[in-house]
């Protein structure tokens, strides 16, 4: 499952640009902390499987840790995208 959350984040960078620093999963929520190695960003993706929500928060690295922990309290200083493939699957 990470690397669906990477494939979802990635913009100009490629895939092999991100490393995931932390994963972690609760119930339908994947948590991940990237780093971009050739632009030196930070984000944290919270993607919701049931819902298809994927929540893109770049942050700083003295905010990491808090966002990793907490991404729904940041999450409005992110990108929400609702993933195709996840709202497909829903729906069936």
């Amino acid at each position: 499952m990470g690397e669906k959350v990477v494939e979802d984040t990635i913009d100009e960078s490629t895939e092999d640009d991100y490393i995931d620093l932390a994963t972690r999963f609760e119930g339908s929520i994947n948590v991940a902390l990237f780093w971009d190695r050739t632009r030196g960003d930070l984000i944290v993706v919270a993607q919701d499987r049931l819902t298809g929500e994927d929540v893109r928060i770049p942050v700083e690295p003295e905010r990491a840790v808090e966002v990793y922990r907490h991404p729904f309290a940041h999450a409005s200083e992110g990108q929400t995208v609702r993933l195709k493939a996840a709202a497909r699957t829903r729906e069936t």
